[in-house]
C-alpha cells in the first residue's frame, strides 16, 4: 500500500508530541485521524494546511473530538472514522496524564485519574478501533515512557504506575496479536521540549508549597529536575523514531529515544542500594 493511501489514528493529538506527530505524518502524505478531548491546536493546524489540489498538499487531517475515559465517546469517534474508511493501518496511543506528588499526601482520586487516562484510555482506544486495524492487517503503536521500565522514583509513583501497566498491557497484546499477524510496537521517549514539561514545573511548585512532610526532599528534587528539563530534546527527534515504528515493514519490538543514562544506571542497581542512594540524595 502506498504512503498516500495509509490511514493512521493518533490519540493525544492536540498538543506536545501528538501534535508534532500529526504535523509530520500529514506532510508525509498520510491521512491522519487526530483524536483528543480538546481540539483547538488541531483546528489551527487544519487552517494552515494547503487545500486539496494544491501542489504542496500532503496528506489529510480529520479531527475527532473524543474522551478516552468514555467508551460511548470513543464509539462515536469510531462511527465518524467509518464514514471515511473501513480500515486503519495504525493506531497510535500518545495520550496520557502526567502527575507528580507524594502518594500519601495526594488524594487517591489522582491515581485513578492518571490510570483512567494513561492506561485505561489506551485499552479502550485499542479495543474500539481493533476491527479497523484487523481489516488492514495494521499495527498498534503504544507510546509508553522511559519510566515504563525504570524503578520508581519518589514522588513519581502516579505516572510510573500507569506507564508500567501500559507496558505490561502492550507486551501481552503483542504476544496475542502476533497470531493474527498484527504488530504491536512500543516507543519509550525520555524528556522532550513540550508544554508538558512546563506543566511539570508548575505542578512541582504547587506540591512543594502544599507538602507537610517532604519540603526538603521536594526542594532538592525540583533543583535536579530543573537541570534535567534543560536537556529536553526537540520533538522532531521523537517524531523521526515514531515514523520508523509506523512505517517499517519489520519494526522493532521497542524503540527507545532520548532515554536518561543516569536513570538507567540507577535502575540496574539492587533495590536496597537504590534506596540508600535516593535517601542520601534527598536528605
Amino acid at each position: 500500500m502506498s504512503v498516500e493511501t495509509k490511514r493512521i489514528l493518533i490519540s493525544g493529538a492536540n498538543g506536545g508530541l501528538g501534535l508534532s506527530s500529526v504535523t509530520f505524518l500529514i506532510k508525509e502524505g498520510y491521512t491522519v485521524f487526530a483524536l483528543d478531548i480538546t481540539t483547538e491546536c488541531l483546528e489551527t493546524l487544519a487552517a494552515s494546511l494547503p487545500a486539496e489540489g494544491d501542489d504542496n498538499h500532503g496528506g489529510k487531517l480529520i479531527i475527532l473530538k473524543a474522551d478516552l475515559t468514555d467508551s460511548a465517546s470513543l464509539q462515536s469517534a469510531f462511527s465518524e472514522v467509518k464514514k471515511h474508511t473501513e480500515s486503519l493501518d495504525a493506531v497510535i496511543s500518545i495520550a496520557g496524564n502526567m502527575a507528580i506528588g507524594s502518594l500519601i499526601e495526594q488524594d487517591a482520586e489522582l491515581m485513578q485519574k492518571v490510570i483512567n487516562v494513561t492506561f485505561m484510555g489506551c485499552v479502550r482506544l485499542y479495543g474500539t478501533f481493533f476491527p479497523l486495524v484487523e481489516t488492514a492487517g495494521g499495527r498498534f503503536v503504544t507510546i509508553t515512557s522511559e519510566y515504563a521500565v525504570l524503578d520508581s522514583l519518589p514522588f513519581h509513583g502516579f505516572y510510573t504506575a500507569a506507564k508500567h501497566a501500559l507496558k505490561a498491557y502492550s507486551d501481552s497484546l503483542r504476544r496475542e496479536l502476533q497470531f493474527l499477524n498484527i504488530k504491536v510496537v512500543e516507543v519509550r521517549p525520555g524528556a522532550f521540549a513540550t508544554p508538558m514539561q512546563g506543566g511539570i514545573q508548575d505542578r512541582f511548585a504547587h506540591i512543594l508549597n502544599d507538602t507537610k512532610h517532604y519540603k526538603l526532599q521536594l526542594t532538592k528534587m525540583k533543583a535536579m529536575m530543573d537541570k534535567e528539563l534543560l536537556k529536553a530534546k526537540d520533538p522532531a527527534i521523537f517524531v523521526k523514531t515514531l515514523y520508523k515504528a509506523v512505517s517499517s515493514k519489520h519494526p522493532k519490538r521497542c524503540y527507545c529515544v532520548h532515554n536518561s543514562f543516569k536513570m538507567r544506571c540507577l535502575s540496574v542497581l539492587p533495590a536496597a542500594m537504590q534506596d540508600k542512594i535516593l535517601k542520601l540524595l534527598f536528605s
